[in-house]
């Protein structure tokens, strides 16, 4: 068995759509992940009696549950009680509430971390509790954490691989279709591998620049 670059040269246009699909995915997740956890965040951070069990909980069962269930359960189990969703809905919901619950745990680290005195000065000219978190804390709090949700990212990406399962036709699924047509395992996982690792390095890359501009102080995380 060896590499066929002729199998890659026929069958590129499947890879390079798998690979929009992929990025389309990774762009969307990121984006409700972060809004979804931040909400989250904020209001574990409020510390609401009724409802900071209810997120405690959410976060636990999201981040101990493995993603592949997850999608399973949202995709095959809530047709059962009547919720039906398209494969590109139970995606995004599934990798929302996966990522969300890990982005909460970051943004709250990053609400912990700004100075009991910011809140202080935010009354002190008359602000309530929301427009402090809103206009005072959640900025600082987020420029602060923005390198580690940039480094996420590369999670978010990852998983959507397991995507292949509902039959999302990102880059997985692609080097699968290829392999069943031309049984070359090397040339398709191969290919599917390298896609992943330019893309991985290009998170990796906007971390990086994003650390140097966002950064609070000292040396990237990234070299």
């Amino acid at each position: 068995m060896h590499f066929e670059f002729y199998v890659l040269a026929k069958y590129y246009p499947v890879l390079l759509k798998g690979t929009l699909v992929t990025i389309e995915y990774t762009l969307i997740g990121l984006v409700t992940s972060l809004i979804f956890g931040s909400i989250v965040a904020v209001l574990r951070s409020l510390k609401i009696p009724f409802l900071n069990p209810i997120l405690v909980a959410y976060i636990n069962v999201c981040r101990e549950v493995p993603l592949l269930v997850q999608i399973y359960f949202v995709f095959f189990g809530l047709p059962s009680v009547g919720i039906v969703l398209s494969a590109p809905e139970a995606a995004v919901i599934s990798i929302t509430l996966n990522e969300g619950a890990f982005i909460a745990e970051i943004v709250r680290g990053g609400i912990q971390s700004i100075a009991r005195g910011q809140w202080e000065a935010a009354r002190s000219i008359a602000m309530n509790t929301l427009q402090t978190m809103w206009f005072v804390i959640l900025p600082q709090a987020v420029r602060k954490v923005i390198p580690t949700l940039v480094g996420h990212s590369s999670y978010i990406l990852k998983d959507t691989a397991i995507l292949t399962v509902i039959a999302i036709e990102e880059v997985t699924s692609a080097a699968g279709y290829i392999n069943d047509l031309t049984l070359s395992s090397l040339t398709a996982f191969g290919s599917a591998a390298v896609i992943y690792v330019l893309l991985f390095w290009f998170c990796q890359y906007a971390g990086s620049r994003l650390e140097r501009v966002f950064a609070a102080g000292g040396a990237p995380r990234w070299n």
